[in-house]
Protein backbone atom coordinates (compact mmCIF):
# COMPACT_ATOMS: atom_id res chain seq x y z
CA UNK A 1 0.00 0.00 0.00
CA UNK A 2 1.29 3.47 -0.87
CA UNK A 3 0.84 6.75 1.00
CA UNK A 4 -2.76 7.37 2.00
CA UNK A 5 -2.79 11.17 1.91
CA UNK A 6 -1.30 14.05 -0.07
CA UNK A 7 -0.70 17.65 0.91
CA UNK A 8 -3.08 20.29 -0.43
CA UNK A 9 -0.70 22.62 -2.27
CA UNK A 10 2.05 20.45 -3.77
CA UNK A 11 0.36 17.05 -3.59
CA UNK A 12 3.26 15.63 -1.59
CA UNK A 13 2.89 12.13 -0.20
CA UNK A 14 1.87 11.82 3.46
CA UNK A 15 1.98 8.49 5.20
CA UNK A 16 -0.15 7.02 7.95
CA UNK A 17 1.52 4.61 10.38
CA UNK A 18 0.01 1.62 8.56
CA UNK A 19 1.18 2.80 5.08
CA UNK A 20 4.16 1.25 3.35
CA UNK A 21 6.97 3.74 2.97
CA UNK A 22 8.11 3.71 -0.66
CA UNK A 23 11.41 5.30 -1.66
CA UNK A 24 9.92 6.31 -5.03
CA UNK A 25 7.27 8.42 -3.25
CA UNK A 26 9.94 10.18 -1.19
CA UNK A 27 11.96 10.90 -4.35
CA UNK A 28 8.81 12.25 -6.01
CA UNK A 29 8.30 14.59 -3.03
CA UNK A 30 11.89 15.87 -3.29
CA UNK A 31 11.53 16.49 -7.03
CA UNK A 32 8.38 18.54 -6.51
CA UNK A 33 10.00 20.62 -3.78
CA UNK A 34 13.12 21.19 -5.85
CA UNK A 35 11.12 22.70 -8.73
CA UNK A 36 8.70 24.75 -6.59
CA UNK A 37 8.90 28.55 -6.78
CA UNK A 38 11.06 30.03 -4.06
CA UNK A 39 10.91 33.56 -2.72
CA UNK A 40 13.62 35.66 -1.16
CA UNK A 41 13.15 38.95 0.65
CA UNK A 42 16.08 41.31 1.07
CA UNK A 43 17.30 44.89 1.12
CA UNK A 44 20.04 47.00 -0.39
CA UNK A 45 21.07 50.59 0.28
CA UNK A 46 21.18 52.89 -2.73
CA UNK A 47 24.57 54.26 -3.79
CA UNK A 48 23.58 56.32 -6.88
CA UNK A 49 25.59 54.21 -9.33
CA UNK A 50 24.04 54.58 -12.78
CA UNK A 51 23.76 50.77 -13.02
CA UNK A 52 24.11 48.31 -10.18
CA UNK A 53 23.92 44.51 -10.13
CA UNK A 54 22.20 42.89 -7.14
CA UNK A 55 23.58 39.35 -6.99
CA UNK A 56 21.30 36.61 -5.71
CA UNK A 57 23.09 33.60 -7.16
CA UNK A 58 20.12 32.47 -9.24
CA UNK A 59 18.01 33.75 -12.12
CA UNK A 60 14.60 35.14 -11.25
CA UNK A 61 11.06 34.76 -12.55
CA UNK A 62 10.13 38.15 -11.09
CA UNK A 63 11.33 40.83 -8.69
CA UNK A 64 9.38 43.57 -6.92
CA UNK A 65 11.31 46.56 -5.54
CA UNK A 66 10.00 49.31 -3.25
CA UNK A 67 11.84 52.00 -1.32
CA UNK A 68 11.90 52.06 2.49
CA UNK A 69 8.74 54.16 2.47
CA UNK A 70 6.95 51.41 0.55
CA UNK A 71 6.81 53.53 -2.62
CA UNK A 72 7.19 52.46 -6.21
CA UNK A 73 6.20 55.81 -7.70
CA UNK A 74 4.45 59.04 -7.06
CA UNK A 75 0.87 59.97 -7.78
CA UNK A 76 2.06 63.49 -8.58
CA UNK A 77 3.74 62.41 -11.81
CA UNK A 78 3.96 59.27 -13.91
CA UNK A 79 7.66 60.01 -14.46
CA UNK A 80 8.51 59.62 -10.77
CA UNK A 81 9.63 56.03 -10.29
CA UNK A 82 11.17 54.53 -7.16
CA UNK A 83 10.50 50.83 -7.70
CA UNK A 84 8.28 48.38 -9.52
CA UNK A 85 7.87 44.86 -10.79
CA UNK A 86 10.15 43.29 -13.38
CA UNK A 87 10.05 39.89 -15.07
CA UNK A 88 12.20 38.34 -17.82
CA UNK A 89 11.75 40.38 -20.99
CA UNK A 90 9.90 43.13 -19.09
CA UNK A 91 11.51 45.99 -17.22
CA UNK A 92 9.95 48.75 -15.17
CA UNK A 93 9.22 52.34 -16.17
CA UNK A 94 12.41 53.98 -17.47
CA UNK A 95 14.15 50.57 -17.32
CA UNK A 96 15.02 51.05 -13.65
CA UNK A 97 14.83 47.34 -12.78
CA UNK A 98 15.63 44.40 -15.01
CA UNK A 99 16.27 40.72 -14.46
CA UNK A 100 19.67 39.39 -15.52
CA UNK A 101 21.48 36.09 -15.00
CA UNK A 102 22.21 35.61 -11.30
CA UNK A 103 20.07 38.45 -9.96
CA UNK A 104 18.73 41.83 -11.07
CA UNK A 105 19.94 45.29 -12.03
CA UNK A 106 18.79 48.60 -10.63
CA UNK A 107 19.49 52.04 -12.09
CA UNK A 108 19.81 55.64 -10.97
CA UNK A 109 18.75 58.43 -13.35
CA UNK A 110 17.62 61.32 -11.10
CA UNK A 111 16.67 61.50 -7.42
CA UNK A 112 13.00 61.00 -8.36
CA UNK A 113 13.68 58.43 -11.11
CA UNK A 114 15.79 55.84 -9.35
CA UNK A 115 15.88 52.40 -7.77
CA UNK A 116 19.38 53.15 -6.49
CA UNK A 117 19.15 56.59 -4.83
CA UNK A 118 21.50 57.11 -1.88
CA UNK A 119 18.62 58.52 0.15
CA UNK A 120 16.85 55.14 0.41
CA UNK A 121 17.17 51.58 1.51
CA UNK A 122 15.23 49.43 -0.95
CA UNK A 123 13.31 46.24 -0.17
CA UNK A 124 12.87 43.50 -2.74
CA UNK A 125 10.83 40.34 -3.11
CA UNK A 126 12.51 37.98 -5.57
CA UNK A 127 10.77 34.90 -7.00
CA UNK A 128 12.88 32.10 -8.43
Amino acid sequence: MMSTNKTQNYQLHQWLPEDDFLRSEMNENFSKLDTAARMLVGTYTGDEQTERFISLGFTLRAVLVVNDEGQMGSSASATRCKGGLAAPGMSTLNGLISIVDGGFEVRHRLSYVSTNSASYTYCYLAVQ
